[in-house]
């Protein structure tokens, strides 16, 4: 007969309904914990409080000075951008340097001003007194293609915007006497010709220029012997005890490693003022991947500090981790506001904390070590602990290159060659002429002549030989001929040709690049100014020059 057997079994429950037992994280081997930290050492703490206050002795010196290319101190722009006061260059076409874009682009600006004040009847006046005249059929056809349509496009339709505002900058924004202008429409039309220099003259940044001089075509603070940027600040107290000088700024982006400090300063300079007291609340330093100061709070795990592999001699990684893990939550911050452009040193600094005591805080040159860590000094500096502080672009934009010149060594041929790969049209846009430098030369048949003295290179080939400057070796300009004609730059890097030195004309090449350049200041207002980059590292084909080559039958 069937039946039905019933018995009890027990089973084991990990998991209990409630968290309480689970949240209490109860310690078993208390005593195993405690010879633990011992061992650790984590029982040889000082007692101490945590800072609430910290008062910082701080003398600011402003920097106000500027000084480029051996010329007398100017006043530096706090607002504006240190890189747009060094680079600037002129922009303005001067001389007999044309540039139909820039000169249509103005004209079409001051007829636009002169509708929106109701004298657009003035229009083919201005049109006529100052036309955008067409050159020559045979001089057309040497334009760059740009300029060839802007010419064609703008000649008598728009006045020349740049030879009108030269003349109304030289009579002081008076209109001029062609075309001639009412009585009645005087006053507007005066206005018009104000609010158009104005226009023009903010339009790009340029070098500072003596009263009724045309801008400089380079910026003051540029070296042709270097290619490079070579200028100085300082301030008119007499905190900075000397001027911080850049001598060697290729375009890079500006920062106080850019700057060597200098014992000579720019000019007299007055008392240094009395160092500012300021008090602030220290904060604790936080890092990525910190250990979290709460018992059950989720750490990030984008950092795992645990996965850290270190060897006996990696003293680095493990000073990183034990700094995490041990004394991570010992470290507090101190914000410390300082203006821009100065030079600021912390002259004291003293910190309170929980317990009422005050503890002055030495600085690092004045420690055990003799001061060995400076990471954060400039060179030169003979005054410990300073922040040089300077009025760089944060953040900027920058146009593709209008000009690019290549420093190459050739060693078959014993001379050095500045390239020019791109130049500015006289459509005031680049012009590459990539095209000229693969299009090989000419080279005479065999019929023609057994010997040949030297192949012809490619126009944009500027040559540079080994010479001496000043009793000094240096890299001269030379010339040569190319098609019967001597060959000669067409762009401005190039035009100086002054004696450079030879480590300019590097193994791995040298790219020299004329960018516009875009940014704010420190008030929010844009500046537009044309500024050169340096860089090493660039390349060109081989001129292919040789000499004394026999030509085959």
């Amino acid at each position: 007969m069937a039946s039905i057997t019933i018995w009890s079994r027990l089973e084991p429950r990990c998991r209990y309904e409630d968290l309480e037992s689970g949240l209490e994280a109860r310690t078993f081997d208390p005593l195993w914990l405690l010879a633990r930290q011992w061992q650790m050492g984590e029982m040889l703490g000082d007692d101490a409080g945590s800072p609430i206050a910290a008062n910082v002795a701080v003398p600011i010196a402003p920097l106000d000075r500027i000084a480029s290319g051996g010329a007398s101190a100017n006043a530096l722009a706090a607002a504006a951008p240190l890189e747009a006061q060094v680079e600037r260059e002129g922009v303005r076409p001067a001389g007999a340097v044309t540039d139909y874009a820039q000169s249509a682009e103005a004209g079409l600006a001051f007829v636009r001003m002169l509708r929106a004040a109701s004298a657009g009847s003035y229009v083919a006046g201005y049109v006529a007194a100052y036309p955008i005249a067409a050159p020559a059929d045979a001089e057309l056809a040497a334009l760059d293609p740009a300029a060839a349509r802007a010419v064609r496009i703008m000649a008598g339709r728009a006045p020349d915007g740049v030879r009108l505002a030269n003349d109304l900058r030289s009579s002081g924004g008076k209109p001029p006497a062609t075309p001639a202008v009412a009585a009645a429409d005087a006053a507007s039309v005066g206005a018009v010709c104000a609010a158009f220099i104005a226009w023009y003259a903010a339009l790009v940044e340029e070098p500072l220029a003596a009263s009724g001089a045309a801008a400089p075509a380079e910026s003051t603070a540029w070296d042709d012997t270097r290619m490079e940027y070579a200028f100085a600040l300082d301030a008119s107290t007499a905190a900075t005890q000397g001027a911080f000088g850049a001598a060697r700024y290729t375009g890079a982006p500006l920062s106080w490693t850019t700057f060597d400090r200098s014992a000579t300063g720019l000019g007299a300079a007055a008392p240094a003022a009395a160092p500012v007291s300021r008090t602030y609340v220290p904060s604790p330093v936080s890092f990525k991947g910190m250990p979290a100061r709460r018992f059950w709070e989720l750490e990030d795990a984008a950092v795992d500090l645990g996965d850290i592999e270190a060897g006996p001699a990696d003293l680095g990684r493990l000073m990183l981790r034990e700094f995490a893990l041990v004394y991570g939550n010992d470290w507090y911050v101190v914000p410390l506001m300082v203006p821009a452009p100065s030079v600021a040193q912390i002259a004291s600094l003293t910190v309170n904390d929980t317990f009422g005591i005050a503890t002055n805080v030495p600085h690092y040159s004045q420690t055990a070590d003799g001061g060995r860590w400076r990471m954060f000094a400039v060179t030169g500096d003979v005054v410990p602990h300073r922040l040089l502080l300077v009025p760089a672009a944060a953040r900027g934009s920058s146009s593709d290159p209008i000009e690019r010149v290549v420093l190459m060594r050739d060693e078959a041929a014993m001379m050095a060659w500045g390239v020019e790969r791109i130049v500015t049209g006289a459509s005031g846009r680049p012009v590459d002429r990539s095209g000229e430098i693969a299009a090989a030369p000419p080279t005479p048949s065999a019929a023609a002549a057994r010997y040949l003295l030297g192949t012809e290179v490619a126009a944009p080939y500027v040559p540079y030989v080994p010479g001496t400057s000043g009793g000094k070796p240096r890299m001269l300009r030379a010339a040569f001929e190319s098609g019967g004609n001597v060959v000669a730059p067409r762009g401005r890097l190039l035009a100086a040709g002054t004696a450079m030195f030879q480590e300019e004309f590097a193994r791995e090449g040298v790219a020299i690049e004329r960018r516009y350049r875009l940014a704010r200041g420190s008030d929010g207002a844009t500046h537009l100014w044309l500024g050169r980059r340096k860089r090493i590292g660039a390349s060109a084909p081989a001129a292919g020059l040789s000499f004394d080559d026999t030509l085959e039958s």
